[in-house]
């Protein structure tokens, strides 16, 4: 499987970075497990997820 990714996609993901980084966050085990519960309920979160714990 190949990802492509293309100029102005790396510069939006970029600064998405930037951002993320400069907002402070609590990572508590009680967010983080219920985000990863949000997460996987979606189902091609959790079959994309699957498929990538299989490697």
């Amino acid at each position: 499987m190949e990802i492509r990714i293309d100029a102005s996609s790396l510069e939006q993901l970029k600064k998405d970075a930037d951002i993320n980084q400069s907002q402070h966050v609590s990572l508590d085990p009680e967010t983080v497990t219920a985000g990863m519960q949000s997460l996987l309920s979606n189902p091609e979160i959790y079959k994309a997820a699957k498929m990538l714990s299989a490697f």
